[in-house]
């Protein structure tokens, strides 16, 4: 009687840890996910940011060379 109890509960106890695993990897993956979207707007801010000023410089060139100077 006491084998069988004590081989139920190591077999309930090895459920509920394979559980608390999955159960964590379940969670794990939306903030992974989350973290890489972050990443990516960070670097399309800069990519921005970098368009921003390429454009903006030979404009002001454009402007000073036409109608400025």
């Amino acid at each position: 009687m006491k084998t069988s109890t004590l081989l139920n509960t190591i077999l309930v106890k090895r459920a509920a840890e394979i559980d608390l695993i999955e159960s964590c990897r379940e969670l794990m993956a939306p903030q992974e996910r989350f973290v890489n979207a972050e990443r990516c707007v960070k670097v399309l801010d800069i990519v921005e940011r970098k368009l921003k000023e390429s454009v903006k410089q030979p404009l002001i060139d454009f402007l000073e060379d036409n109608w400025i100077g």
